[in-house]
């Protein structure tokens, strides 16, 4: 058994472009939960998939780094896999990148994405209000790496 995974790039002003994969082996949104941010983002090419705010053409001030997953995303198939990776490797692969921190500064620069100090403060309290607390002195810092 496979698992078919969907993810998507929605940015601010709610484009959205999908990807789908097909890993060899089961997993599921369980298995990567405690290492997503907040529960349901990811940066993809941290852990070997593509990114895609490059299917919505050329960077905006509406675009960022975070991919989002939820339960209905993971399926299982009999497809064959489409990437190398493994449910196993796959895993690996989110944990590492959690454990290292998701890195939204190269993720944002490999993308051409650039977000100035208002666009940065919209960010945090957009961050706030889902719970999760990001200073303004510490977003500005992560572009500056």
């Amino acid at each position: 058994m496979n698992t078919q995974i969907h993810y998507l790039y929605r940015d601010a002003s709610n484009y959205k472009a999908h990807h789908e994969i097909i890993v060899h082996g089961k997993i599921t949104f369980a298995d990567i939960t405690p290492h997503l941010e907040s529960g349901e983002f990811f940066i993809p090419s941290q852990v070997g998939l593509p990114d895609l705010q490059s299917q919505l053409g050329k960077p905006t001030d509406d675009d960022h780094a975070w991919h989002h997953l939820t339960p209905d995303d993971f399926i299982p198939t009999s497809a064959p896999p489409t990437v190398k990776l493994t449910a196993c490797g796959l895993r690996n692969r989110f944990r590492r990148a959690h454990a290292a921190g998701w890195d939204i500064s190269t993720a944002m620069a490999r993308n051409g994405i650039k977000l100035s100090d208002r666009d940065w403060e919209q960010l945090r309290i957009l961050f706030a209000k889902a719970g999760c607390d990001i200073p303004a002195d510490y977003a500005r810092n992560l572009l500056s790496r």
